[in-house]
């Protein structure tokens, strides 16, 4: 084991540990500290933070001028450079629906090479040293091209789920009728009540808002994603409440629902069943709330995921994953 994490290690054990006896799921705490133990000795200790100023990036593609179209920026993860099929054509898929999109891909290469998938996926591509999460890439990204606040509206969005190409069309129609300033999917009630950030819209008058801008440029470069939520996901909606902007949620459980913790996981079949065009890639590659699962290939099918990539991406991990079970 790597001496040299041992107080990280222990740090995540701990919270695993805190989280049992308040109901929550310890297992992303266990699998980082298991991922610590594994570690090799660098002599180094992993920084639990950064300066974003310090962080590096690489610009293939520039966005360039504003021109009243929405500005989705879409952060993936990818060690090596390559982008995924099921990514590349959900952010096809994106842009198909009117908005101009930034791809920001964070990787472990030194050299911040990455595949370009194209205009088709992407109007300006942006690489980044991995190291924040999503937040920081968004907020990084926002720093680098300051006019992006000008847009009529910002999505962001990750690669945290698989997307229905059939089904995501009415899901952001239903977006674009909302009236509130701000609209996003599903909202947890783990810590506080909260919505989930794998996809959420910013209206100009959030956009203008002057708290909203400070929360992204107050935004650190965290080594851990607990972190991350804590610090970033779950208190933004607070935020948007104090500086009395209007929320929406389009697909919200009822308030003692016991599975509101963390719906995308442990009700992804109701979701579906009302619309949802997503669901968790954690879901069928670790199932951490071991929920019923064995159907999702038929339930997916049924919903219009493409099975083919969903597959082949599940199948790559060394760990189990739902690509291995039985339909």
């Amino acid at each position: 084991m790597s001496t040299q994490n041992t107080p990280r290690i222990a740090r995540h054990l701990l919270t695993a540990a805190v989280k049992v006896f308040a109901g929550f799921d310890p297992a992303a705490n266990i699998r980082k500290a298991l991922g610590l133990m594994a570690a090799p000795e660098t002599g180094e200790e992993l920084p639990d933070e950064k300066d974003l100023a310090t962080l590096r990036r690489r610009v293939i593609r520039p966005l360039g001028a504003m021109d009243g179209r929405p500005v989705c920026l879409f952060a993936t993860y990818s060690p090596d450079g390559r982008i995924w099929p099921h990514v590349a054509n959900y952010c096809r898929d994106l842009r198909a629906a009117g908005c101009r999109l930034v791809m920001i891909v964070a990787t472990d290469r030194p050299d911040l090479r990455c595949y370009d998938p194209g205009p088709a996926s992407a109007d300006a591509l942006l690489v980044v040293e991995n190291f924040g999460y999503d937040f920081s890439a968004w907020a990084r990204t926002l720093r680098l091209w300051p006019d992006l606040w000008s847009a009529p509206a910002l999505w962001f969005a990750n690669d945290s789920v698989y997307h229905s190409p059939s089904a995501l069309p009415a899901m952001l129609e239903r977006m674009k009728r909302s009236p509130a300033d701000v609209v996003a999917l599903t909202e947890s009630t783990a810590f506080r009540r909260h919505f989930q950030s794998y996809f959420f819209v910013l209206r100009q008058a959030a956009l203008g808002n002057p708290a909203v801008r400070d929360f992204f440029s107050e935004v650190r470069a965290l080594g851990d994603k607990q972190k991350v939520i804590e610090s970033c996901e779950v208190p933004l909606p607070s935020l948007l409440a104090t500086a009395r902007l209007q929320v929406e949620v389009l697909y919200p459980l009822g308030e003692d629902d016991p599975r509101s913790a963390n719906p995308t996981l442990a009700a992804w079949q109701e979701l579906l069943r009302n619309g949802m065009p997503f669901v968790k890639v954690q879901l069928l590659r670790e199932n951490p709330m071991q929920v019923d699962i064995g159907r999702w290939r038929t339930d997916l099918t049924a919903a219009g995921f493409r099975m083919e990539e969903i597959e082949m991406h599940l199948g790559s991990n060394k760990i189990p994953s739902a690509a291995l079970l039985q339909p």
